[in-house]
C-alpha cells in the first residue's frame, strides 16, 4: 500500500526543511513504490521559501488528510496567520501521522496539537516556545521527539533524522540504512542526542569530521570500509553531532 505523505508549503518556509523529508521519502520509495509526496499549499501555484526558491504547492481541499503530514519551518512568524493555522489543525486531525521539522513545531503549538505533549524545535527558540506554550513539555536537546502521533524534530537538518526514523517505522531499518547509505549519512536513533550549542564539544572540527565519520561507519558494511587507527578522545571532550541552525519565530 502506498503511504501519502503531505508537507505543507508556504511563503518563508525553509526550504530544507521540506525538501530534506521529501528526498528521503523520494529515495525510500525508490524500487519499493511506497511513499506518494505531494506539497500542499492553502492555494494552488508557487510558494516562495526563506531562500528565495520558488516551488510549486497542490490546494488543499476540505477533508484532505495523509498518512504523513509534515510542517516545515519558517522565517517570520506565520503560525499568527489564522488561516494557515486552521489548515494545520484540519490536515493534522484528518491525517495519521502528524511531524514538524524545526520551527514548524510552532505551527503545531498554535493549533492546540501540543498541549499537554513532550516536543522539540530549534534550541534557538526552545525558550521562546516555553514561554509562549505553557502546556508543552519542551525538550530542547532532543534531535526528534515522539508524542503518541505527533512527531517534532530539531533545527533543518534533524528533519532528515526524523524523516529516517518514519521510514525504519514504516519499512524497517534495512529500508532506512539504504537511503543513509546512499546518502553516507548515519539512520542511527538520535532521539536524544544534543541539538544545542551545549552538547557539542569538539575541540576541533577535525574531531567532528571524524565523529562524522564513525557514525558512517554504522551504515556501510565493514568489508567496504577502510579505516585508521585513531587515538582515543579524552571521554571529558567527547560530544555528540550537532543540528543545522534554524529560522527565526519572533
Amino acid at each position: 500500500m502506498v503511504h501519502r505523505v503531505g508537507i505543507l508549503a508556504f511563503d518563508g518556509m525553509t526550504l530544507l526543511d521540506a525538501a530534506g523529508p521529501a528526498e528521503v521519502f523520494s529515495e525510500a520509495d525508490n524500487g519499493r513504490h511506497c511513499y506518494d509526496v505531494r506539497m500542499v499549499a492553502l492555494g494552488a501555484g508557487s510558494v516562495r521559501t526563506s531562500s528565495g526558491v520558488r516551488i510549486e504547492a497542490d490546494a488543499v481541499t476540505d477533508g484532505t488528510g495523509f498518512d504523513t503530514f509534515l510542517v516545515p519551518g519558517f522565517e517570520g512568524p506565520p503560525a499568527r496567520d489564522p488561516a494557515l493555522v486552521a489548515a494545520v489543525r484540519a490536515l493534522s486531525e484528518a491525517s495519521g501521522r502528524v511531524a514538524s521539522v524545526c520551527t514548524g513545531s510552532f505551527l503545531l503549538a498554535e493549533a492546540g496539537l501540543l498541549e499537554g505533549r513532550a516536543a522539540t524545535t530549534h534550541w534557538r527558540y526552545a525558550d521562546l516556545m516555553r514561554r509562549t506554550y505553557p502546556a508543552v513539555d519542551v525538550q530542547s536537546d532532543a534531535i526528534f521527539v515522539r508524542a503518541g502521533k505527533v512527531f517534532t524534530s530539531a533545527g533543518v537538518s534533524a528533519g532528515i533524522d526524523l524523516a529516517l526514523a518514519l521510514v525504519e517505522d514504516d519499512h524497517g531499518a534495512d529500508a532506512a540504512r539504504d537511503v543513509a547509505r546512499s546518502w553516507s549519512c548515519s539512520c542511527s536513533a538520535r532521539e536524544h542526542i544534543h541539538s544545542s550549542p551545549e552538547g557539542w564539544n569538539y575541540p576541533s572540527c577535525l574531531v567532528g569530521r571524524f565523529v562524522q565519520y564513525l557514525m558512517l561507519l554504522s551504515v556501510i558494511p565493514p568489508a567496504t570500509t577502510p579505516c585508521r587507527q585513531w587515538p582515543a578522545e579524552p571521554r571529558s571532550r567527547r560530544g555528540t553531532l550537532p543540528a543545522c541552525s534554524g529560522r527565526s519565530w519572533a
